[in-house]
């Protein structure tokens, strides 16, 4: 290493040891993501015990939701815009793609479609906030039938008290936060699959939901058997700040571990530079005799 590759090297420690800590919150579970979350639970038992309502107003225990069939629990706030809105527009393209299938372009796979709601599997939508009522559960559900398509009632949407949702998230490993002071409610995506014996068999993780994994889940759910862990590298959360404050006190972080991110990089290109510089400046001097 010669003189110049040394006094770089210095600088370069120094200089990083500066911008790390603008970096280091990112790495760190932040408040924000410490109370939400998906813990997987799989094999866990759901409580049938639940009591919630349901879209027409009727009471529900969740048992009652098992009917012999596979079950997909979809925990979201109903009138969310966000990642809750991502994930339910998703999920209807998956349905809409196995209810109309001669309208696929491309069919990839022959045999049967394991993926009609109301033959194959039931989809249950889970309010995450308790302040909303059935009435809301009923509007979800009618533009959830135009979309997809339905003509029957395959879909159900459960609204409830804060214990009793939270009496069936914790069984699941769904953590989030509710603030109703701050209007708050911060809560990951994904989906939770129920065997007919109220088993958690997989889940999907993030916004994204595959048809080939849904299958495969249903094909051991409704034989009662536990899949494996689910991919968590497309985690996704609904993230709401609430107060102005705490909006930009977002922003302000983000744009800091930002600017720490940018300087790394732009850093690092210097460095770079001034090595193949002075690289190129020893192969035009023929080299120096004895290194370092």
């Amino acid at each position: 290493m010669t003189i110049t590759s040394r006094r770089i090297g210095t600088l370069g420690a120094a200089l990083l040891a500066l911008a790390l800590p603008t970096v280091a919150p990112a790495q760190q579970q932040s408040e924000l993501t410490r109370h939400m979350g998906i813990d997987q639970k799989l094999g866990a038992t759901v409580p049938k015990d639940a009591v919630f309502h349901d879209e027409t107003g009727s009471e529900r225990t969740f048992g009652s939701v098992l009917q012999g069939r596979p079950v997909l629990l979809v925990p979201i706030r109903l009138t969310c815009n966000g990642g809750c809105l991502l994930i339910r527009d998703n999920l209807q393209k998956v349905l809409y793609r196995a209810e109309h299938p001669n309208e696929r372009k491309l069919v990839k796979k022959e045999g049967p479609n394991v993926l009609q709601v109301g033959k194959d599997l039931d989809v249950v939508f889970l309010s995450l906030d308790p302040r909303e009522q059935p009435a809301d559960g009923a509007k979800l559900k009618a533009e959830f039938k135009k979309k997809v398509g339905y003509e029957a009632e395959p879909v159900m949407v459960l609204t409830g008290s804060l214990d009793q949702i939270q009496k069936v998230t914790k069984a699941i490993g769904f953590r989030y936060l509710f603030d109703p002071q701050r209007d708050i409610l911060n809560n990951a995506t994904g989906t939770a699959l129920i065997t007919p014996n109220g088993h958690v068999s997989a889940y999907t993780v993030g916004n994204s939901l595959q048809t080939i994994v849904l299958e495969r889940g249903l094909d051991l759910a409704k034989k009662d058997e536990i899949g494996s862990l689910a991919d968590e590298s497309d985690k996704f959360g609904c993230i709401e700040l609430g107060r102005t404050v705490l909006a930009r006190r977002g922003k302000i972080e983000a744009a800091y571990t930002g600017a720490g991110v940018v300087f790394i990089a732009g850093f690092a290109f210097w460095i770079g530079s001034m090595l193949r510089n002075e690289r190129k400046q020893n192969q035009d001097l023929g080299g120096q005799p004895g290194g370092a």
